[in-house]
């Protein structure tokens, strides 16, 4: 299990890569460590979490790969299931058929949304609401990244909140230090058009870029009668960055990026039942015609870095993110079974078949019971907060010693509307029967979380020794749009670990660790509710070759 056959293990497997081999698996806090030559180096300053020392080693504890941008380069996969279909540990299961909505799963975790696993851009968090509603509705379109980091297990504990299963880290574009300019445009099957551009200029003491990317298409499913099935995603990102000389003793730079996204699928929730499935499983029943997820996005951050020399670099980022997500779908019908019921058993007579026969369009609304509930799902989501990152480096003889400290106060918020309007089935078209609106959920809930880690690690000739500790304390309310988050209710934990790895001989490693990880609980939960955690042990042995 220790031997991968994927690129960015196999690299790990050099002869000159016992130290990576040890920081990859055996260290309870992985993530982010630093090159040694360059202090200044652009990996660490701009929010990877894995690093390359010379050689193109990996530097870092635990299980990690990297998906470079040569690799999206040559596929230009725009499902991020397909690029991390690639890396092992990762289970994806497809949705919408374009990867619009993904659901990731790393080691067996629930996939389902994102939620379980700790999503990053440039090492912020990425998902709406990381603590007080994780699931992902928003995900950057895949033409605009450069790179993809998964960090499994004990590795990403340092990249909280979700600890339990993984880290995904997804890389931007750098500001250029030069001129520079693309553009590529794909056009195929179902009017599908994907183009992305991007261009920008500078020097090593400032620069600029800008970037946009569309993806569209008109879909591939059937609804009985016709009807629109495809999207159209947009996402544009701007930076600019401004800094001191390269060849001062302490180097500064300051980064802005502002991006903006949104999105118009005619997605939905309406499944087939098993029947229907078999004989055209593109199909797509006449009540789900109307269903439709559109959403807005806007984000900002700025970035402030120091390097000292080659002892000392820390990184301050304050960020907030801004999503506003509408989704019209079918819910249910007035009365009779639960559609759930209604799929699973199918067109079986009686007044199932009846009900069957009004989601196909083949039979009319004729009475209340049979009236189709069409519900929108509001959601607002705000996130932000500042995080700081710093390392200090020391080294006589045959000790070396890196430390590193991070500290992150993050506050996010969710308000959801969810309503519900009455329609007939006639003639197979959706029609506005007569009702008046109905607020079925009308919530707002909040979480604001201080989070704190300490990371050591020091060699001492062939012995490495990697201990951690993570310290999380969370405050979630919530309540209604009347009268906001409320009662709110706080945990806190502590999560330690510890790595070590031994070099006996040339090439050969022995390796093993522990670390406690953890999934924070949602607001509004039972007041005896308690956190997910989990301890998770790792040893082996690792050969390098070659």
């Amino acid at each position: 299990a220790m031997l991968s056959p994927f690129p960015a293990a196999m690299s790990c497997l050099k002869p000159n890569a016992w130290g990576a081999a040890a920081a990859i698996l055996a260290c309870v806090l992985a993530g982010a460590a630093h090159a040694e030559e360059d202090p200044q180096d652009e990996e660490v300053a701009d929010g990877s979490m894995i690093v390359f020392a010379e050689g193109q080693v990996t530097r870092v504890a635990g299980s990690a790969h990297v998906i470079s941008e040569e690799e999206l380069e040559r596929h230009e996969y725009t499902d991020i299931h397909q690029i991390l279909a690639s890396v092992p540990g990762v289970y994806l299961r497809g949705e919408d058929g374009f990867g619009l909505r993904p659901n990731i799963g790393l080691r067996g975790g629930n996939s389902d949304r994102s939620a379980k696993i700790t999503l990053m851009e440039d090492g912020v968090l990425l998902s709406p609401a990381p603590y007080a509603a994780p699931a992902a509705y928003y995900f950057p379109l895949s033409d605009r990244l450069v790179g993809v980091e998964v960090v499994k297990g004990a590795a990403a504990i340092r990249h909280g909140p979700q600890t339990i299963g993984g880290a995904v880290n997804l890389l931007t574009r750098r500001v250029p230090e030069e001129t520079v300019a693309a553009l590529n445009t794909a056009y195929g099957l179902r009017n599908t058009l994907k183009s992305h551009g991007y261009t920008g200029f500078g020097t090593d003491r400032w620069g600029v870029l800008a970037e946009v990317a569309h993806l569209s298409s008109d879909g591939f499913k059937e609804i009985d009668g016709g009807g629109k099935t495809g999207f159209g995603r947009q996402d544009a990102m701007f930076k600019a960055r401004v800094g001191t000389s390269r060849d001062a003793s302490v180097f500064q730079d300051v980064e802005v990026k502002l991006s903006y996204g949104k999105e118009r699928s005619n997605e939905t929730y309406l499944g087939l039942n098993a029947e229907d499935f078999k004989a055209n499983p593109d199909r797509r029943y006449a009540a789900s015609k109307g269903d439709l997820m559109q959403w807005q996005r806007t984000q900002e951050s700025l970035t402030w870095r120091v390097l000292a020399g080659q002892d000392f670099d820390v990184r301050t980022v304050v960020y907030h993110h801004h999503l506003d997500r509408d989704w019209t779908k079918l819910n249910r019908f007035a009365g009779g079974p639960a559609l759930h019921d209604l799929l699973y058993m199918g067109a079986s007579g009686g007044q199932a078949e009846v009900y069957m026969a009004i989601l196909e369009g083949e039979e009319d609304t004729a009475s209340a019971d049979q009236l189709l509930m069409r519900g929108t799902n509001d959601r607002q989501f705000h996130s932000y907060g500042a995080q700081s990152l710093a390392h200090h480096r020391t080294e006589a003889g045959i000790i070396a010693n890196e430390l590193e400290l991070g500290a992150r106060l993050h506050m996010d918020r969710v308000k959801r509307l969810h309503t519900e309007n009455p329609l007939n089935m006639t003639a197979g078209e959706l029609t506005a029967a007569d009702g008046e609106t109905v607020t079925m959920l009308n919530s707002d809930s909040s979480a604001r979380a201080l989070a704190l880690h300490i990371h050591n690690d020091l060699s001492i000739g062939a012995l490495r020794l990697l201990p951690g500790l993570r310290y999380e304390h969370i405050t979630t309310a919530s309540g209604t749009a009347k009268t906001g988050p409320d009662n709110p209710q706080s945990h806190q934990i502590l999560l330690p670990g510890m790595g070590l790895y031994l070099e006996p001989l040339e090439g050969i490693g022995l390796l093993a660790g522990a670390h406690r990880g953890f999934s924070p609980i949602s607001p509004g939960s039972p007041e005896d509710s308690e956190p997910e955690t989990a301890w998770n042990y790792e040893a082996g042995l690792r050969v390098s070759v070659g």
